[in-house]
């Protein structure tokens, strides 16, 4: 908006640019207000969503992650498995149990 010089108005004129001020100025106040609310929105979230961030990550003990989603073991723990697991010279599979703990009889001692 463009401010005509105010010495070339006369009062009717000076008085109906006061009123377009003032309707100027609750629009802009109004805005404001919208824009307040909007802030406070956006600013509540916000501090959810930080909150969210400092939560502990989802595993199927905490969560209904099924568990095939969860946290795979780590390579010694996978190797301390294997080492445990022994295998029955006819191909049957027992765990726990250590290849010390049975002896392997092979077919030519028979």
């Amino acid at each position: 908006m463009v401010l005509p010089p105010l010495d070339s108005l006369n009062e009717a004129d000076k008085d109906a640019l006061i009123r377009a001020l003032l309707a100027r100025v609750e629009e802009l106040w109004a805005r404001l207000a919208a824009v307040e609310a909007e802030n406070a929105a956006l600013r509540r979230e916000n501090a959810e969503l930080r909150a969210k961030l400092n939560l502990p990550e989802k595993t199927p003990d905490n969560s209904s992650t099924p568990p095939s989603r969860g946290q795979k073991p780590s390579a010694s723990a996978m190797a301390r498995e294997k080492h445990d697991t022994a295998i029955h010279p006819h191909g049957i599979f027992f765990h726990s149990v250590r290849p010390a703990d049975f002896e392997v009889v092979s077919p030519m001692m028979v």
